[in-house]
């Protein structure tokens, strides 16, 4: 809803295609913390009634990024452009080979928002986007659009890259945080979370190694750590998937991991660890 929000606010037409029936047309929500703060609405749309579109925008969870595409392939059959905003990895060329005629885009965020009450969402942190097309380097043509609406956005050639910096994080911050039934900061502020992120972080650079991914130049640790001190008070969304007993996306953050080591022969205990813990939906925190 916050991307909505910003579209919505350089005049675009902004639909929302809803992963429930709603018995009601119109979508409204009160965007609080932020320049963007303000009441939005916006009309829902069923695929079928969606012609034309610049490109539809999938933010749902990992789990239910395919399902949900499966839900507009109808659209899709006529050549839609979609970007997919999720965390994890996998799923990206997964879409490409069931919808060839479509083009995949990904794009990858820090903007940050929590619900605090229905309808009302608490924009709680700004951040930078980065957006690129998943099967070759091309533009689209509604690009400046997006990177007029988006704050911080930009185009890069080499998505996988961005998406891969952000899957390392997310393979440190989540899974800890859900075993351990903690806030992000408590990584850093407790000494033996603090010693795990460590060793899961030479875990995951040497995957990135072998898998001859591009990465910054500074350990990941260092990385990771800044993030979490960025989101020092926030719970992470798997750790609040595992409280609430709700599948986690596990399977495509540390699973995606844990396969790319497998066929990199690359030892990965502490991600295999986690991610068996966590596969679990019944997994209960320490």
């Amino acid at each position: 809803m916050i991307f909505a929000a910003y579209f919505k606010r350089i005049g675009m037409n902004v639909y929302v295609i809803h992963h429930r029936n709603m018995p009601k047309t119109v979508f409204e929500v009160q965007v609080c913390d932020s320049d963007l703060s303000g009441n939005y609405s916006f009309e829902i749309a069923a695929p079928e009634n969606i012609e034309k579109t610049d490109f539809i925008l999938v933010t749902t969870k990992a789990t239910e990024v395919l399902s949900a595409l499966k839900g507009i392939k109808d659209v899709l059959k006529k050549g839609s452009d979609v970007v997919i905003l999720s965390n994890g990895m996998g799923f990206h060329e997964k879409a490409q080979e069931t919808y060839g005629s479509t083009r995949i885009f990904a794009a990858t965020t820090t903007e940050a928002a929590h619900i605090s009450q229905p309808g009302i969402i608490n924009h709680s942190a700004t951040g930078r986007t980065v957006i690129g097309e998943i099967s070759s380097k091309k533009s689209p043509d509604w690009l400046p659009i997006w990177l007029n609406a988006i704050p911080n956005s930009s185009w890069t050639q080499d998505i996988r890259t961005a998406l891969w910096e952000k899957l390392a994080i997310n393979c440190v911050i989540n899974p800890l945080t859900a075993s351990h039934e903690c806030r992000n900061g408590e990584l850093i502020e407790n000494p033996i979370l603090k010693e795990l992120a460590k060793d899961l972080c030479l875990e995951i650079e040497m995957v990135i190694d072998a898998a001859k991914i591009p990465h910054a130049k500074e350990p990941l640790f260092d990385i990771v750590s800044q993030v979490i001190f960025d989101t020092a008070t926030n719970f992470s969304s798997m750790f609040q998937d595992v409280k609430a007993e709700r599948t986690t996306e596990i399977e495509s953050i540390t699973g995606y991991l844990v396969e790319t080591a497998a066929r990199f022969n690359v030892d990965v205990p502490m991600n295999n660890k986690l991610l068996k813990q966590l596969q679990d939906t019944r997994f209960s925190p320490n």
